[in-house]
């Protein structure tokens, strides 16, 4: 099949505004494609997570797909502080492990998912719907593909997209079986601004980025973000966003019958609970301050999921005209640090291939089948390096251990050192 240049606009339904579905959005309505994106939330600023690295491949792809203007304002809203102060390694006590300020420049681009995410909304008001829920789809013999929504709508596109992370009911649908499985940890999340710690929180944070170790599977991760500029901020939302210096964290535990439920609690709620949790495997007051006193709306919990190990590996099913992106179709832990990026991998890659649709030179599910086959490759490297921390994590809790692969003999300070060592820019798992 070919698209001649006076056929009518190919029509591509995204499901979900996350970060994937936002940046290929824009890549296709600035080529001309009838696009729109189904989101089941009403206000995108309830974003889960927050600080996050964008890799050189994912900025390349930004480059390419984005207006020049957009990334002017990506990179002069980035964060790098911690990359001039380094990082420090403690252990739950607070005890400083190590420190280093010899830390190698990111090829890339540190920010924020709420920043990312509400940036990339921008000018997208006529393509993005939120407030509706997909609730299935099925296959015309036209080729269309019939979407259900919320309230019995239905609307058709030539290409539907599943873009709305864990738990996809599309993927789901289109494998058979749910697309990822728990990882046995939760993870939590939370903004404090650092007007609100106390000194001596203050000098155990520092003014870069942490790792804090502790027994049982237990770890926290900061960095320190600084202050946005209000006025780009205003270019593309109306509502002050990071307009002061906060340190930005995380928290990962094992899935215990006690912090499972954690994961379903939110804000002010969760914050208790998690400082409580905290306080009660006797870490530092300081260290736990940054729990106490965080913004309340932004602190979140969350399983963490991975990919299962089918045989049939990532994407499981015969090109279609559905398909999905991120974490819909491989789920990876944050430990690893590259959800973001490789769901903007995936964006890019499907981008290229519909552009080649665009000019007659294949087919839509021809366009589906190159991009699954590319992504199936990248995305399971991906996903197994993301597996490993967490695997570390499990394996070492049993013996009080540390979150990280070396002999348990080895003592808590020389595998936390040797990890951060060895580890992603801190931020990125946060």
């Amino acid at each position: 099949m070919s698209i001649a240049s006076n056929d009518p606009a190919t029509t591509v339904a995204i499901v979900g505004a996350g970060i994937g579905g936002l940046v290929l959005a824009h890549g296709l309505r600035q080529r001309g494609f009838d696009v729109t994106v189904l989101e089941r939330e009403t206000d995108l600023r309830r974003t889960v997570g927050h600080g996050l690295q964008l890799d050189a491949v994912a900025m390349e792809a930004l480059q390419e797909m984005m207006p020049a203007a957009w990334m002017r304002r990506l990179y002069a809203l980035a964060q790098g502080v911690w990359v001039e102060t380094g990082y420090a390694v403690r252990d739950q006590t607070g005890r400083l492990l190590a420190g280093s300020r010899d830390v190698e420049t990111p090829e890339g681009v540190m920010t924020d998912r709420l920043t990312l995410r509400l940036m990339l909304a921008d000018d997208l008001d006529e393509v993005l719907r939120p407030g509706v829920e997909v609730t299935g789809y099925c296959r015309r013999p036209s080729g269309k593909v019939s979407i259900s929504l919320s309230g019995s709508e239905e609307i058709e596109a030539d290409l539907l997209v599943a873009a709305d992370g864990v738990g996809s009911s599309i993927a789901t649908q289109l494998a058979g079986h749910p697309t990822s499985e728990s990882s046995a940890l939760v993870g939590f999340a939370g903004r404090t601004p650092v007007r609100e710690l106390s000194p001596a929180a203050l000098e155990m944070y520092g003014s870069g980025a942490l790792i804090a170790v502790g027994p049982g599977g237990c770890g926290l991760y900061s960095g320190r973000h600084e202050s946005l500029d209000q006025h780009l901020v205003s270019s593309f939302t109306p509502e002050p966003l990071h307009a002061e210096a906060t340190i930005v964290w995380g928290a990962v535990m094992l899935e215990w019958a006690r912090t499972a439920p954690l994961s379903e609690l939110y804000g002010e709620e969760l914050r208790t609970a998690l400082a409580r949790e905290l306080h009660s495997r006797e870490w530092s007051p300081q260290l736990v301050e940054v729990v106490e006193r965080a913004e309340t709306a932004s602190v979140t919990g969350f399983p963490f999921h991975v990919s299962p190990s089918y045989p049939a590996g990532i994407a499981p099913w015969q090109p279609s005209t559905v398909t999905a992106l991120g974490d819909a179709v491989h789920a990876m832990p944050p430990t690893g640090g590259m959800g973001a990026s490789t769901a903007i991998r995936d964006a890019h890659v499907l981008w290229k291939e519909m552009v080649s649709v665009q000019a007659g030179e294949q087919s839509v599910v021809g366009a589906v089948a190159a991009y699954e086959s590319a992504m199936r490759q990248y995305a399971a490297a991906v996903v197994a390096a993301a597996r490993r921390p967490a695997a570390w994590v499990i394996s070492a809790a049993g013996t009080g251990g540390p979150l990280l692969p070396f002999p348990r003999e080895r003592s808590l300070a020389a595998a936390a050192v040797s990890w951060a060592q060895r580890a992603r820019p801190v931020p990125a798992l946060v």
